[in-house]
């Protein structure tokens, strides 16, 4: 049975392996500072949590150069550092802005965004390699356009949603039925959304103000994938 391109990014984003094995970690009698092999795309701003074997901890703070999190609570012997997978949406800019605006903002960011059309070439000998999908995927977080200068959306946004790309081609360039054929394109969008040459981001993707990171590439899509 044919496998539709939407079904197949959801599920292989929804199966990100997110989770780091705590390196070293302190406490202060009131907050634990944890070292981890990869921060991923944690961020201290947004009053959000991360799972610390198995218990939601809020973060506090994240230095990414050094992959070290605080987090607010008191972890005795913390092994296992894991961050949620981020929220996937597809459609077109303006279908998916309409869902967007029925979504508590806690349920749409951080957000793994497949935009359609998808284009797909189908071969003629469909006996191993099903079809080959044209890809563009963004990754992208909330920004405060209002309180951040130029380098704020690059230390702040930009920077995590680069852990979170890098964990999502590491994993896609492991899995065997899925295949990246070529070159990845990869955009920084600061401000994301449509751009024009000596015009900057005219538009917003959304309504939501959001930095990004867009990737586009060729997905092959072997018989042998499952969801």
């Amino acid at each position: 049975m044919s496998l539709l391109v939407v079904d197949v990014m959801e599920s292989f984003i929804a199966g990100l392996d997110l989770s780091s094995k705590v390196i070293s970690s302190s406490d202060d009698g009131t907050d634990t500072t944890l070292v981890v092999e990869n921060v991923f795309h944690a961020r201290a701003d947004l009053n959000r949590v991360v799972d610390i074997d198995g218990t939601d901890y809020t973060v506090l703070s994240v230095d990414y150069n050094t992959n070290t999190i605080i987090v607010s609570g008191v972890i005795a012997f913390p092994k296992l550092y894991t961050i949620a997978s981020p929220f996937y949406w597809h459609g077109t800019p303006i279908s998916t802005g309409n869902e967007l605006k029925f979504v508590e903002s806690e349920e749409k960011v951080p957000m793994a965004y497949l935009r359609e059309l998808i284009v797909e070439d189908i071969p003629v000998d469909t006996s191993n390699l099903q079809r080959t999908a044209k890809i563009r995927l963004a990754f992208a977080d909330e920004a405060k356009f209002q309180d951040w200068d130029r380098d704020d959306h690059y230390s702040l946004a930009i920077r995590p949603l680069c852990n979170l790309v890098n964990a999502f081609v590491t994993q896609l360039d492991k899995k065997g039925c899925l295949n990246r054929s070529g070159e990845i394109r990869q955009i920084m969008a600061p401000k994301w959304g449509t751009f024009l040459d000596r015009k900057g981001n005219v538009k917003q993707m959304f309504t939501e103000r959001l930095d990004g990171i867009e990737l586009t590439f060729d997905l092959e899509i072997c018989n042998c994938f499952k969801l």
